[in-house]
């Protein structure tokens, strides 16, 4: 009897028991199979101890990264000692943003009436992809409130959501871009009045993190932005790739070296791009937007609580093509940018959403092969090097492509039938 329990208790439970395994091998990829600790992780570690002295960031320190990063940095410092502890204490903070990431997948795959299973191993598919750069630069934290956000906005828990995506922000800048999303969402299908608690909630957290610095010395604050802006022509950037490419083919001659923060290149024609590049950085978000925008415009009337699946479906595609477009788009490209996509990768919804899983697993692979692989011979710029990093950049660019065509993922009426020991309820927010 005791053994037919067993069985019937597998049965019943077999999704969760998969997962929790899955889980495991996790944690045994990010704590024993990736190398952990890096020049970045030891710099975190040093802007933490200032901090542990008694130095406040941006007016004692100069720090390149925004408030809410110092957090990220300061956690794994408070049970640690000495650098060798820190890489370790790093690397389970990373673990435990991962393991979210894990558990966020599961009902979001069955709301988005995809397989579970399937994105549960597709996710980890991505992860072994990019590599031991999961854990040594801090971008998996920014991911997985990305995911968070859109998670919550998936279960009309919208004061959440905002919340999370201001939190992004002051960890990374970039989920910002999903909150251009989340407004044409909400402007389309709900009252008007019912924008101004998400709204708030997210100026209200923004500000909350990032007043307190701007008082201390919003000189120093401001110098971490102005830095960033004004960076040169990163030598993994998409113009990068074809500026090599036009090199390698006998083109005008360019050169790598260190600029404040990065790798950068050189050449007659860098600067100049450099510059234009915010333009096209706008009007890339904003050719997303409007790509989103353009179905709801043809809807009318008001949808009360969370969005429909098909919907959900509609904003996890869009969040992957604004921040692929805002890699492609961008001056700077550095390899740990490529974590950002890695929640989104396995809850794609369409008819060709396994086309976009392949682009992807090698372009993390390429990634790797690049940093830290290859990455002096990219400097004293060998062919080689170059042409991995311009063929990364092609399949990011048809992820981008797939995922424009496929904008409406068409999902079926009913779905496939409940997994077994699965049960998520979804209630609307009250506003």
């Amino acid at each position: 009897m005791r053994l037919d329990r067993w069985l019937e208790f597998i049965k019943r439970h077999w999704l969760w028991i998969a997962v929790a395994l899955i889980a495991i091998a996790h944690v045994i990829i990010f704590l024993k199979l990736f190398v952990t600790g890096s020049f970045d992780v030891e710099l975190y570690y040093n802007y933490a101890s200032k901090i542990m002295s008694g130095q406040m960031p941006y007016r004692d320190f100069a720090i390149e990264y925004p408030p809410g990063a110092v957090l990220v940095f300061l956690l794994p410092r408070l049970f640690s000692g000495n650098i060798n502890t820190y890489y370790t204490g790093f690397a389970v903070e990373m673990l435990a943003f991962d393991l979210a990431c894990l558990l966020m997948m599961v009902p979001l795959a069955r709301r988005l009436r995809i397989s579970s299973l399937g994105t549960v191993l597709v996710y980890s598919a991505a992860v072994i992809a990019v590599g031991s750069i999961m854990v040594e630069r801090y971008d998996l934290a920014p991911a997985a409130l990305s995911l968070a956000a859109v998670f919550a906005f998936g279960r009309g828990k919208y004061k959440i959501a905002w919340a999370l995506v201001a939190i992004g922000t002051l960890v990374k800048l970039y989920p910002i871009a999903l909150g251009a999303l989340f407004f044409i969402y909400q402007w389309r299908h709900q009252r008007w009045q019912s924008m101004v608690a998400p709204l708030a909630t997210f100026l209200v957290v923004l500000a909350a993190g990032a007043l307190p610095f701007w008082l201390m010395s919003h000189q120093g604050f401001m110098h971490a932005f102005t830095l960033q802006s004004g960076r040169n022509l990163q030598i993994e950037s998409s113009y990068a790739s074809v500026l090599f490419t036009i090199y390698a083919l006998g083109g005008p001659t360019l050169s790598v070296f260190q600029g404040p923060v990065s790798w950068d290149l050189q050449s007659a024609f860098s600067t100049g791009i450099a510059e234009f590049s915010l333009v096209v950085m706008f009007f890339a978000v904003a050719a997303v937007c409007v790509t989103y925008l353009l179905p709801y415009a043809r809807k009318a009337g008001v949808r009360e609580g969370p969005p429909p699946p098909e919907d959900l479906g509609r904003l996890v595609n869009f969040s992957l093509l604004i921040v692929i477009m805002l890699l492609l788009a961008s001056k700077v490209f550095s390899t740990q940018f490529i974590v950002w996509l890695v929640p989104f990768v396995p809850l794609v919804s369409g008819r060709v959403r396994h086309a976009v899983w392949v682009p992807f697993v090698a372009a993390g692979f390429l990634t790797y092969y690049i940093y830290p692989i290859h990455y002096w011979d990219l400097r004293y710029l060998y062919i080689e090097p170059m042409q991995v990093i311009l063929l990364r950049n092609v399949l990011l660019g048809l992820m981008a492509f797939l995922l424009w065509c496929m904008r409406e993922p068409q999902l079926t009426e009913t779905g496939p039938a409940p997994e077994a020991g699965l049960s998520i309820e979804y209630t609307p927010e009250a506003s």
